[in-house]
């Protein structure tokens, strides 16, 4: 397993991208699901053989030495979804030399985008004032709205979201 926060800390450019070829499926939603589910996974085994070999040994507290904990990165925090559409936009386009080019909304690249509708019917992803009101103990502001939506976004939508695709600019698909 990567571990795509260790790459990061080092400033080594990390990306995700799809192929019809090299993957589960064609679906960026299902790419970023994986690699949190692999970054988890590899928090977890790391916690996992941490604890094992703490209970292993008898460990003298002169012994320990501060960098350790700074350095074996057993208490990472897993990707969340900022980061996660992050490695999938601006990420995916370092990787493959093209940020100049696309990766984000800015003035003079390519207008490479999704138009997501959370809302839709029969949409696996709650409404907003469900969403807020379950989640009661946020900050009402929106920037922790965003967060959650995009939380959501990224771990509950599915095709049905995705109302417009578009590639260079030009409109490729619509509901």
């Amino acid at each position: 397993m990567a571990d795509v926060r260790r790459f990061i800390e080092h400033g080594i450019p990390v990306g995700l991208g799809t192929d019809v070829g090299g993957g589960y499926a064609p679906s960026i939603l299902d790419a970023m699901r994986m690699a949190a589910a692999a970054n988890r996974a590899l928090i977890a085994t790391r916690r996992d053989a941490r604890s094992k070999d703490t209970a292993s040994k008898i460990v003298d507290a002169t012994e320990t030495k501060p960098s350790d904990a700074a350095t074996d990165h057993t208490d990472a925090a897993p990707l969340n979804a900022a980061e996660l559409l992050f490695l999938a936009t601006q990420g995916g386009a370092r990787v493959m030399g093209m940020h100049e080019q696309l990766g984000s909304l800015d003035q003079g690249k390519l207008f490479d985008a999704l138009v997501i509708d959370l809302a839709v019917p029969n949409s696996p992803v709650p409404d907003a004032a469900t969403t807020l009101a379950v989640h009661e103990h946020l900050d009402s502001s929106p920037v922790d709205a965003w967060k959650l939506r995009a939380e959501q976004f990224v771990f509950l939508a599915d095709d049905r979201n995705i109302t417009r695709v578009y590639v260079g600019g030009k409109l490729i698909h619509s509901l």
